[in-house]
């Protein structure tokens, strides 16, 4: 049984340091393993509630401190907590901050039952919420870079042979733990898992396709640029923009401003460069993700395209008022398009010495719409 004055401070004066932390030790999280800890100790009759209760919601409060300092940070977190040292005896709290410490998965053995549980509550075995959590424990790091990594830990961590434990219940299925192999071991799997999963996750869209050509690597001149782009049509036609100087196609849209929504910018990129007043709904479609050497400079060029329907569109003459300077050298304007048409255009007019570096990644667009 655990006491209401204990429920109140746990709630209040330790949950919400999870805010601090990144989403993959925030408070879902810590919340997860609360009860995680409380349904195995069911099967422990002699288990104090409330020390797995409290060694539940301090495991991870040493972040504060770094990442591989967390779990003794915790503990010390623990020792020094005046509410808890009024609550528990000394020998308690030594049962606390010991359990604490020990229920990190790279570290030893816990030394007590109460450690082994929370360190089994802890675990996650649902594959795409593990990818998630990766993800977000690291997201500074771009797509490419954040594969990479997630793989790494994954290998180190969940394949047959990782060092995770297990220790009362929390058994990893067989069919769980064979995407985990696979997912380390299989690169064309690896890459169409992590497309989906990190796509819903970061831009709320499947990444449809990639591309990593970059050369130059770790760059400090390497920058990025978040994009929207539409995909109209109207009686089995495409609303695209010719680009007359290079004779190709490409769909309306363009970078994301500051403090814009997708739509606001999807509506502002389509009355700029095809005279569209209004679109009535947006339906997401996928994002695109390149990465190459930036074309006027030393540095990478990372670029995310996110792709959506655009329906309703209340179309009024174009007369190219609204281009920027850039757009007009190019001779932008709005066509209605037959696909294969389009593809077969930007086709030819990849084969010009100069060509739009956009081609081959609308094309790729195109030719999933066939």
């Amino acid at each position: 049984m655990i006491s209401q004055e204990l429920k109140n401070y746990i709630e209040k004066e330790i949950i919400p340091r999870y805010l601090d932390f990144d989403k993959a030790h925030g408070i879902l999280h810590v919340k997860k393993v609360i009860k995680n800890s409380l349904e195995i100790a069911k099967s422990f009759k002699e288990m104090n509630t409330e020390l797995i209760y409290v060694i539940a919601a301090f495991h991870d409060l040493g972040l504060v401190a770094g990442r591989k300092v967390h779990h003794t940070e915790s503990a010390k977190i623990v020792r020094n907590d005046k509410f808890l040292n009024n609550c528990f005896s000394k020998d308690e709290i030594n049962i606390i901050a010991n359990a604490v410490e020990d229920h990190r998965a790279s570290g030893p053995t816990p030394r007590s039952k109460y450690g082994k549980i929370v360190s089994d509550a802890d675990r996650d075995y649902d594959f795409d919420n593990i990818i998630v959590r990766c993800i977000n424990f690291r997201f500074e790091l771009d797509f490419f870079d954040s594969l990479i990594e997630v793989r790494k830990h994954l290998y180190d961590k969940y394949r047959t042979g990782g060092y995770l434990k297990e220790f009362y219940f929390k058994v990893k299925p067989q069919d769980i733990q064979d995407r985990f192999d696979r997912f380390v071991e299989d690169d064309a799997y690896a890459l169409q898992e992590f497309k989906r999963i990190y796509g819903i996750e970061v831009f709320g869209m499947e990444v449809i396709d990639c591309y990593d050509k970059s050369i130059i690597k770790n760059s400090v001149n390497s920058f990025s640029r978040m994009a929207v782009r539409g995909i109209a049509i109207e009686e089995g036609k495409l609303l695209m923009i010719h680009v007359k100087e290079a004779g190709d196609y490409k769909f309306p849209g363009g970078g994301i401003e500051k403090d814009e929504s997708d739509e606001v910018a999807l509506k502002r990129e389509f009355y700029e460069e095809a005279a569209v007043s209004d679109i009535n709904k947006i339906i997401p479609y996928g994002a695109f993700i390149q990465k190459q050497d930036d074309l006027f400079g030393d540095g990478t060029f990372y670029q995310i395209s996110k792709y959506y329907f655009a329906e309703g569109l209340n179309v009024e003459k174009f007369n190219g008022s609204n281009l920027d300077e850039y757009e007009s050298e190019l001779g932008m304007e709005p066509v209605w398009i037959d696909v294969d048409e389009a593809i077969e255009l930007n086709e030819k007019a990849s084969q010009r010495e100069k060509c739009s570096p956009w081609i081959a990644r609308e094309n790729k667009i195109l030719n999933r719409l066939k």
